[in-house]
C-alpha cells in the first residue's frame, strides 16, 4: 500500500482500491484470507471491504473467492 499523508487522504478508500488492483491482477478468484495478506489489510477490514464491493457490483463471488467484476470494467 501507499500510504499518503494529509487531511484530505481517505484510508479506506485506499485499501478497497489495493483489493480491487489485486483482484483485477490475479487470474483466479481470491478469498478474504489470501487477499487480506497480499494486501497487508487486517482480515476483518479485507471482509468488510469485499462485502459492500459485492453489494455494489464492484466485485463478483465465485465460489469461495471473488473476482474483479466485468460492470465495473465495462464503465465508460
Amino acid at each position: 500500500m501507499n500510504q499518503e499523508e494529509g487531511p484530505t487522504f481517505i484510508t479506506i478508500l485506499e485499501r478497497a482500491f489495493c483489493i480491487m488492483d489485486c483482484l483485477l491482477k490475479s487470474s483466479q478468484p481470491m478469498g478474504i484470507s489470501p487477499l487480506s495478506k497480499m494486501t497487508k489489510i487486517p482480515k476483518a477490514n479485507t471482509f468488510h471491504i469485499i462485502k459492500t464491493l459485492t453489494a455494489l457490483d464492484a466485485v463478483t463471488p465465485i465460489g469461495e473467492g471473488y473476482i474483479f467484476s466485468v460492470k465495473v470494467l465495462k464503465i465508460k
